[in-house]
Order: structure tokens, then sequence, then C-alpha cells
């Protein structure tokens, strides 16, 4: 797992043909999938006591709490391979706005998070660039410094370009 907010795919340093572009991935719904605790367990969210997993000072924070606590911790980590890595020379993470809603539902749950990007790409068009591709390597990540809960799964989510 890369812990960075920025991934640099470039096969080809030069920057000719480069269009930078502010990008907001938009996702209703993001999942927990994975939690590694402070023992090097791993447990995965087909697991029967994965929904029993709660980070250290979450336990018994209120809805507006919670969100909060998440809002002050989720970091956006990259994993995996684009299908179309030659269209994209880097992206950045510059804001994570959100969310709105937070539950341990079956498992740590998130509603309503947008990442703002940027976005540099070796098309001169963005109608020519599927940023969809972007999901595909994103990961999510909250951790109490003892327990870290891994995001991977997704529901109802787009890109959308903010400005160029």
């Amino acid at each position: 797992m890369t812990d960075t907010s920025c991934r640099d795919v470039s096969t080809n340093k030069e920057d000719i043909g480069i269009l930078k572009l502010e990008i907001e991935l938009s996702f209703k719904g993001i999942f927990s999938t994975e939690i590694e605790d402070g023992d090097g367990n791993f447990f995965c969210n087909f697991d029967d006591d994965f929904a029993s997993h709660r980070l250290k000072g979450t336990e018994t924070l209120k809805s507006e709490e919670l969100i909060q606590f998440v809002k002050k911790n989720l970091k956006v980590l990259w994993d995996g391979s684009l299908d179309n890595p030659a269209d994209f020379k880097s992206y950045t993470v510059k804001e994570i706005v959100g969310p709105s809603y937070v539950s341990y539902d079956v498992g740590l749950n998130l509603s309503d998070v947008s990442v703002i990007l940027d976005v540099e790409i070796t098309k001169d068009d963005p109608d020519d660039i599927d940023f969809d591709d972007l999901f595909h390597v994103i990961v999510f990540e909250l951790s109490d410094g003892d327990m870290t809960i891994m995001m991977t799964e997704f529901e109802s989510y787009y890109a959308n370009i903010v400005s160029d």
C-alpha cells in the first residue's frame, strides 16, 4: 500500500502536451473492507465479527462527533493499477470534502464524500480521458494509531471536471 496523497504515473518525464485539471471524485457510499489490528491480525468484511471492530475512542461517539473524527482523520492512499496509465502524468489529493454521515453498520460506512484532485493528463482533450479509471486505485484509510480500517468498496460514484 502506498501511503501518499500524490502519485506520479508518467513513463515519459517530458511535460509536452500536459494538461492540468481539477477533478472531483464523488462517492455516495464508501464501505470498509479490511481491518488490521495492532497485533497484525487482518479481518475482512466477510468475517462474522467484522462489524464489532471499532476505532479506539469512537465507540461511544454520537453521530456528529463520529463525523468530525472521520473528517479529521480520513486519508486517501493509492493502490493498484490504472487501466490506462498513459493518460495520466500525476494525480494529487487537494481536498477531502465530507462525509455527511458515518455509521458502524456492518463495519464503518461513510456517505457523501468528495475527493478533489489536481490531475495532469497527457491528452489535449479531457473528453478522451476516462476519469473513472481513478476509482480503481483510490483507497480510504482511517486509523487510531493501533487499528487501521481500509475502505475500497464504493456505491454510486462518479468523476467530474471541476476546472481546467
